[in-house]
């Protein structure tokens, strides 16, 4: 995992974790921090991942779109559901009965 090579994991200590990571000052998490792990962000109102799905090669028309907010840990998730969802895929079956998917 990409952190274990620069975070101490062993440590039993959240608050080291997150020092860690730069997140915590004093006893209060930074922007940075309230903005992955708090479950409220709406003070943060201009933290908002915009998803745009278009048709053809330009972006005149869109065919789905989605506005997602919140932390980002679960942003990230929400945008990669609305990213595989809209990617076209195709699915074939191989020699030996498997499955194949291909992302086209």
């Amino acid at each position: 995992m990409l952190l274990t090579k620069h975070i101490n994991l062993d440590s039993k200590n959240t608050k080291n974790i997150l020092r860690e990571l730069g997140v915590l000052q004093g006893e209060k998490l930074t922007n940075a921090g309230l903005l992955c792990f708090a479950a409220n962000t709406n003070m943060f109102q201009n933290a908002v991942v915009k998803l745009a799905r278009f048709k053809g090669d330009t972006p005149d028309v869109f065919i789905d779109m989605k506005n997602t907010s919140g932390n980002l840990i679960d942003a990230v998730n929400e945008s990669l559901v609305f990213i595989t969802r809209s990617i076209n895929m195709k699915v074939e079956i191989g020699k030996q009965a498997e499955r194949l998917e291909r992302w086209i």
